[in-house]
């Protein structure tokens, strides 16, 4: 905390400099300014190694004066109490700040029987100055530098410009939470059946939500003509800003898709579709700006499957072995070698017997290939299945009859979820079977489902 004043002189520091270990004298010696060199580590090591203790001992000598209680007790003169009190009043903006402060505190915490050490020491070190208080999850004002070795005091027009950033935030809070329940209002008249007054409280609360909605795309916009000739840090804060922008005007974006779209509804209901194709192109325009990169990277990875698809069935026949009709020759397995001077205590009977488990053994591998092979036919049977659910075209941006808006694309998108779990499931299933014939093990958890 010392190191953050601001001085010119650091000529001495007293008290006990130690608490537990040499390594704390680190601090001192940096704030005094005595040895610019020492790093952490470096300081770390000239303590703790014994060949340096006489060099690091030289140096303490020479840079700490430690007296004896025992050589001052004839000097000691006790003098009169007193407490003389200065009292340093808050500047305007460090008075709105200890309050916001103290609110905070006063809501987190019950002061009157939880311990409040941590909030206690906040206020205090507040008193400092604001950039003064060591937990920084209690500070009102989070610098978007998230560097924590950076100890610079913020000036004051910074704080302010933080404490109203917070304002700003808490305004933007308040206000959605309003429209919000505005929102949830009128679909409780909708409940109720009375469609008109549900429709007037959605078409009075829609001009607010999209001016709050344009007022944050414009700040996005104007934050993003500051990106050029910024530093890696700088940028690094300015991402963090912009990610955090966009956030708050995501969830605008959606609190008016969900007005336009209720507003749509109703108008279904009213037998009114003029206004309610009007208001669901505007629902539909405004869900692919929301959902644009997230769309753009799902045609991606559509793309990539379909040709990937393409390829494994063009290629169904490759993997099929063929007609698995062929006899067995067992004349082979009776022709077994002997190693010279080894004699064969094995008669006739076992002869016969190991040469039919062997006979055996050929013809359980030809069952399994053919079990294999009409597996392989329901596991590709499936994989059609899949493909089209897969790959289908997402809502608004299909071609032809695709993009037609029924009003049923809610319920036929979950109805073609289900069926594509169903299929999924089944193809899961198939492939840990295979898995089971081929390897002979079997995933744990698939047996606990």
């Amino acid at each position: 905390m010392a190191k953050m004043i601001p001085r010119w002189y650091s000529w001495a520091v007293s008290g006990t400099p130690m608490k537990k270990k040499y390594t704390d004298l680190r601090g001192i010696y940096e704030f005094l300014n005595i040895e610019r060199t020492f790093t952490p580590k470096l300081f770390s090591n000239f303590v703790t190694n014994k060949k340096m203790t006489n060099i690091f001992f030289s140096f303490a000598a020479s840079t700490i004066r430690r007296n004896v209680k025992s050589l001052l007790e004839n000097q000691i003169q006790i003098p009169m109490q007193y407490r003389h009190v200065v009292r340093v009043p808050f500047s305007t903006i460090e008075q709105h700040y200890y309050d916001d402060l103290w609110r905070e505190c006063h809501q987190s915490v019950n002061l009157e029987w939880m311990d409040s050490i941590n909030w206690l020491l906040a206020l205090r070190q507040n008193c400092i100055h604001p950039s003064v208080i060591s937990n920084t999850h209690l500070r009102l004002v989070h610098s978007y530098n998230t560097n924590i070795n950076n100890t610079e005091v913020q000036p004051l027009s910074e704080v302010l410009d933080g404490m109203r950033r917070i304002a700003d935030e808490s305004l933007d809070n308040h206000q959605h939470a309003y429209l919000k329940m505005k929102l949830k209002h009128a679909g409780m008249h909708e409940v109720l059946k009375e469609w008109e007054t549900a429709l007037s409280l959605y078409l009075a609360a829609i001009p607010n939500v999209l001016e709050i909605e344009q007022q944050h795309h414009g700040r996005i916009q104007k934050h993003t003509t500051k990106s050029k000739g910024l530093t890696n840090t700088e940028d690094d804060e300015y991402n963090k800003h912009l990610s955090g922008l966009k956030l708050i005007h995501y969830r605008w974006m959606l609190l008016l898709h969900q007005f336009y779209f209720y507003t749509a509804g109703v108008y279904h209901i009213l037998k009114q579709e003029d206004a309610e194709t009007e208001y669901y192109n505007r629902a539909s325009i405004l869900r692919q700006s929301m959902l644009e990169k997230v769309a753009a990277r799902v045609n991606n990875a559509m793309k990539e499957f379909s040709k990937s698809s393409q390829t494994l069935i063009t290629n169904e026949i490759k993997y099929k072995v063929g007609p698995r009709e062929f006899e067995i020759d067992t004349s082979i397995l009776e022709q077994v070698e002997q190693y010279e001077g080894v004699e064969d205590e094995d008669d006739d009977q076992n002869k016969q017997l190991k040469s039919q488990y062997d006979a055996n053994a050929f013809e359980n591998a030809r069952n399994i290939g053919i079990i294999l092979d009409k597996q392989l036919d329901k596991i590709h049977y499936l994989r059609n299945k899949l493909l089209p659910f897969l790959t289908k075209s997402l809502v608004d941006q299909g071609e032809g009859e695709d993009a037609a808006v029924t009003g049923d694309e809610y319920t036929d998108s979950l109805n073609e979820q289900e069926m594509c779990q169903v299929y999924l499931n089944a193809y899961q299933a198939l492939l840990q079977d295979r898995k089971f014939i081929i390897k002979g093990n079997l995933v744990m958890t698939y047996i606990i489902l």
